[in-house]
Parts: structure tokens; C-alpha cells; sequence
């Protein structure tokens, strides 16, 4: 139990704890699917023990098992630090955020499914800006802005122009013709697309190098680095 509660703690930051006893262990639960969701009604109903309980038994057995949370540890500790740090930045400043209906209708135009870091970039900031970085995003409700800095106006001037691949998202642009791309081609366990730099060399794209794991990896990298230099 010690081992399993160790591993737990190192990937998911969750401790268990009891007093004089034991942890408390349920009987496992025989599944079929690779995805359970454990519901329940109110709060305090077991569904959280319910779940470490069947983890631990999958351990036991020697079988991969993991909980994925919404906006927990796992696939946003990155990005909740990033945009937690950026306000610290100089000359920080952000498109206030976006409804749900203009990111849907963003989706809708560009024909890819937003992830949970990516919607929640759009949801909460639009955009963010600061001194020696622009990260894209949607800055006008109508779409109808200069390319440049807008995610969605950029990829569909480049789709057109230059045969951009429908599965990238421009984010962002290094200088020198490097652009950093969401690459929704390639999503990882999370559903999180990572960030690549490519460049349009006059006939096609060419990916230099993957720079990021997901948004959240690359804004981290980038806010610390501002903040470095300050």
C-alpha cells in the first residue's frame, strides 16, 4: 500500500491518509471499457475513494491506470502556473476572453475541435500579450482582423495561400519565417495537441522541431523566460 500510495502521489499529487488504521481499500471492480466515469449524486458520495480504490487494485495487478481531472494536475498544472505567472510580465495585457458562441464558431470555421487548454485560452484571455512575446488567439468577435496575430484569420489566409495544413493552429511566430503551430494531428494521451515550429520554405511547410509539449509547456517556457530578463 505504501508503494501504491507513493506512485500516487508522484503523478497525480494525491496523498491518502488514515489514522491508527489502515487505509480503507474497496473490493475491486471488474470492468470492460478503457474509459470508466464514476457518478454520483452530492458531494462526500465515494466517487473520488471509489476511484483510488480501483486504481489501486489495477496497480496490484499490474495494469496502467489513471484518473483524469478536469482542470486538475495532470494535463493543466502547466498551464494554470503560466497564465498565473504572465500578469507578473511587463507590459501584460489580454483580449478579456470569449464566449462560448465565438469559440464555437471559431471551431466551426476552422474545422477542428478546440482541446480543454486551447478553449480555456480562448474562454478566459482571448489573446495574451506581453513585452517580447505575442501568443495568438481570436481578437476580433467577427473575425474579420489583420491576420497577424489572430489565429483564426492567419490560418485561413494560409490555408489559402500557402496550403497550411488543416490540422495546425498558428500561435505564434519566432522571427525569421518560424512560425509555432498547435499540430491537432497528433494529439497525446490528455487530447492536447503539442506546439511546433515550422516554416513555409516557397513549395511546403517544414516542421524544424517540436518546442512544446502542449500550450500550456509553451506558455510556461515563455513567461519564465520574460520574467528572467526583467
Amino acid at each position: 500500500m505504501e508503494e501504491f500510495n507513493n506512485k500516487l502521489y508522484i503523478e497525480l499529487g494525491i496523498r491518502l491518509f488514515s489514522n491508527n488504521h489502515a487505509a480503507h481499500v474497496l473490493t475491486h471492480i471488474v470492468t470492460e471499457k478503457p474509459i470508466v466515469a464514476v457518478i454520483a449524486p452530492g458531494v462526500n458520495s465515494g466517487k473520488l475513494v471509489s476511484c483510488l480504490s480501483q486504481i489501486y487494485h489495477e496497480y496490484k495487478r499490474g495494469v496502467k491506470a489513471l484518473i483524469k481531472q478536469q482542470g486538475g494536475k495532470m494535463s493543466y498544472q502547466n498551464f494554470n502556473k503560466a497564465t498565473a505567472l504572465a500578469v507578473q510580465c511587463a507590459m501584460y495585457r489580454t483580449g478579456g476572453g470569449k464566449t462560448d458562441e465565438i469559440i464555437s464558431k471559431a471551431s466551426e470555421i476552422l474545422n477542428i475541435k478546440f482541446s480543454e487548454q486551447n478553449y480555456k485560452y480562448f474562454k478566459d484571455f482571448g489573446y495574451i500579450q506581453f513585452d517580447g512575446a505575442e501568443i495568438f488567439g481570436i481578437v476580433l468577435d467577427d473575425f474579420s482582423g489583420d491576420p497577424e496575430a489572430n489565429c483564426v484569420e492567419t490560418a485561413v489566409a494560409d490555408r489559402r495561400d500557402y496550403n497550411l495544413p488543416k490540422q495546425w493552429l498558428p500561435i505564434y511566430f519566432f522571427d525569421d519565417g518560424y512560425y509555432g503551430y498547435l499540430d491537432y494531428s497528433n494529439l497525446n494521451e490528455y487530447g492536447e495537441p503539442p506546439v511546433i515550429m515550422a516554416i513555409y520554405n516557397g513549395k511546403e511547410y517544414v516542421v524544424a522541431e517540436k518546442v512544446a509539449e502542449d500550450l500550456g509547456d509553451f506558455l510556461l517556457g515563455l513567461v519564465e523566460k520574460q520574467l528572467a530578463s526583467e
